[in-house]
């Protein structure tokens, strides 16, 4: 019950609270918008700065009088009342973060499946890819072995027929050359 020190608690009360409300405040303002705010946060601080010091005031005109009890009273309160606002501010913060930090982490969780599947389709659709281009590709070989083989056989033909041919010509030549001896022989004789 000493008025002085009434006044000195008070006061550092005032700028604490204040001091806190208003660092509340800027950090609610300077949130990303995408972040929605509860619309009774503003109300409550805004409640808050503008009761607090007229609740202070009075509480210092009854200590000044003398008025103990009625100084009691009137911070239970008063006390009481800001801290069930205080108290209420906090719940709904602390109830907005955690529905946002669960719409997060169920986000996140549908990207990481989106992602996978992603990851999925398009490792089958390059499998396919590569299924379908080493197929052709495979086709493409087995055609042009066929088409080598097939003009390889034809290669070997065509030798075969130059050489019977140029063995039925020896032939012929040798016949030739030997007729030609016989003649030149008979005639010699």
């Amino acid at each position: 019950e000493d008025p002085n020190q009434l006044i000195q608690v008070s006061d550092a009360l005032r700028r604490d609270v204040l001091e806190e409300a208003q660092r509340t405040a800027d950090v609610f303002r300077q949130l990303p918008p995408q972040l929605h705010v509860d619309a009774t946060v503003f109300p409550t601080i805004e409640t808050i700065e503008y009761t607090l010091p007229s609740h202070l005031d009075a509480i210092r005109v009854l200590a000044a009088s003398g008025q103990w009890a009625l100084v009691r009273d009137r911070t239970d309160k008063q006390v009481q009342r800001l801290e069930f606002l205080s108290s209420q501010l906090v719940k709904d913060v602390a109830r907005k973060v955690e529905a946002q930090r669960t719409q997060a982490a169920a986000n996140i969780t549908l990207i990481t499946h989106r992602i996978v599947l992603t990851a999925i389709l398009t490792g089958f659709v390059t499998l396919f890819t590569a299924v379908f281009f080493g197929w052709a590709t495979a086709l493409r070989i087995i055609e042009l072995q066929m088409e080598a083989s097939a003009e390889r056989k034809q290669a070997e033909q065509s030798l075969r027929q130059a050489q019977a041919e140029l063995t039925r010509a020896n032939r012929m030549s040798s016949m030739g050359e030997l007729t030609a001896s016989l003649a030149d022989r008979k005639s010699v004789v």
